[in-house]
């Protein structure tokens, strides 16, 4: 936690045990024989030997800002007339969840990524709730903000 890096599979879901013991146990072998700078060094991928053999990848760890999710007072309406015209309960709480990420953290990203996955997300979201049309003036970051607003009022928000 110090030196700010995780360990994580290849495939970037968390370590288990198996993968843990597997590291630990080569860590000998990596610091004796000094095999661990060898793969290091030489190999495509960085890794020591425990990394090989267990399926890990020791990576820099993100320090999350600590930022807060804001709703423009233009949502409020637009959500309400969401809750009248589109199928808010079709969207899963994995759904909310996506849109609430890219809320949080849309404020950290550059402009053209942020249109482009506003624009992504808003296309997914209206074929979700079947909606056929966006009301019009709306721009996408708009419409996922009212949106998750709709979500969070309609009766299936922490059932």
């Amino acid at each position: 936690r110090i030196a700010k890096i995780r360990v994580i599979k290849d495939n970037g879901q968390p370590v288990g045990l198996q993968q843990a013991a597997l590291r630990a146990l080569l860590r000998p072998i990596d610091d004796t024989l000094f095999l661990g700078a060898f793969f290091i060094v030489f190999g495509r991928r960085e890794k020591r030997l425990g990394d090989w053999i267990a399926g890990t990848v020791v990576i820099q760890a993100q320090t999350r800002p600590v930022s807060t999710l804001t709703i423009s007072q233009q949502a409020k309406p637009i959500s309400e007339q969401l809750l009248q015209t589109a199928n808010i309960s079709a969207m899963l709480p994995d759904d909310f969840a996506v849109i609430r990420e890219y809320l949080l953290r849309r404020s950290g990203m550059a402009v053209k990524a942020r249109n482009s996955v506003a624009l992504q997300l808003a296309k997914q979201v209206k074929a979700i709730i079947n909606l056929e049309k966006v009301p019009e003036n709306v721009s996408p970051d708009l419409f996922l903000e009212a949106i998750y607003l709709s979500y969070q009022q309609s009766s299936n928000f922490g059932q």
